[in-house]
C-alpha cells in the first residue's frame, strides 16, 4: 500500500481539487505544518547547533528546494537517511 493516495475533493469551484492521504488519513494544512513544526525541532535537539551542528536548517532548507522548484530534491545534494 502506498503511503500517499490521493482522491476527489470538493472544492472544484475554480479547478480540480484533490485530497491528499497518507497512510488512510485526510491530511490538513494544519496538520502537515504540526509535523515540519515537529520535525525541525526533533533536528534541532539531535543536532545542536551549541554543539556546532546545523539543526534544523539543512531541513528548512530541503523544504525551501521543494518549494521552490515544486520537485523533490536529488537525495545526494542533500544528507538523507
Amino acid at each position: 500500500m502506498d503511503k500517499f493516495t490521493y482522491q476527489a475533493g470538493t472544492k472544484n469551484q475554480f479547478g480540480e481539487d484533490r485530497v491528499s492521504i497518507f497512510n488512510g488519513v485526510k491530511v490538513s494544512f494544519e496538520d502537515l505544518a504540526r509535523l515540519i513544526i515537529e520535525l525541525i525541532e526533533n533536528e534541532e535537539r539531535i543536532y545542536p547547533k551549541d554543539m556546532g551542528f546545523r539543526g534544523g536548517d539543512m531541513l528548512k532548507e530541503y523544504l525551501q528546494e521543494v518549494l521552490d522548484t515544486g520537485q523533490m530534491p536529488d537525495k545526494s545534494k542533500h544528507q538523507l537517511n
